[in-house]
């Protein structure tokens, strides 16, 4: 069947939330639930061409609509997440452009990038406290960015990285990528 479903693992795997997710001109290519868990995200995008290009976020406890956030014609979403404080989605498109945070109102907050093959963010992760955004991307292979000054924190590395993680605790951050592994 067609449904996103949310599960709570403590309780057997009791579905929470699902979304219907069916649709003969449309299909979810990806999802992402919050990090407290009372929303979830879904793109919806057409089979063919892009008369459906939307972000649908649900409120995970009564199933209901949060926002709808239709994208402009030809931009694909490659990630989709949160922001640790659910207020934002961050998402990176599909050329790998971003990341780009975007309140639920549809308004970009702040965008991380351009559009040459330099910018490609290949992952990204956000500290804990939301406080700072760490991106694996092709050259400067790692950058951090502070989320609520909206300004770079430090860029390093000149091998491509593919991955990064923040510590549990926040002050680290761990690369990987070509050649690289730093801990």
């Amino acid at each position: 069947d067609a449904v996103l479903r949310v599960l709570d693992v403590d309780a057997g795997e009791a579905t929470v939330c699902a979304v219907d997710t069916a649709s003969d001109d449309a299909r979810c290519v990806a999802a992402a639930l919050s990090p407290s868990g009372r929303r979830v995200a879904l793109y919806r995008l057409s089979r063919a061409g892009y008369d459906v290009n939307v972000i649908d976020v649900v409120d995970v406890d009564s199933g209901a609509p949060v926002a709808s956030l239709p994208l402009p014609e030809g931009l694909r979403v490659r990630r989709l997440g949160f922001l640790p404080d659910d207020s934002a989605l961050l998402l990176t498109w599909h050329m790998g452009t971003g990341p780009v945070c975007v309140d639920l109102d549809g308004k970009e907050r702040w965008r991380l990038g351009d559009d040459t093959r330099a910018a490609v963010a290949h992952a990204w992760d956000v500290s804990h406290d939301g406080a700072r955004l760490a991106v694996a991307r092709a050259g400067p292979a790692l950058c951090g960015l502070d989320t609520r000054a909206e300004r770079p924190l430090w860029s390093g590395f000149s091998t491509m990285t593919h991955d990064v993680r923040f510590s549990a605790d926040d002050p680290r951050v761990a690369p990987a990528g070509d050649g690289l592994n730093v801990v």
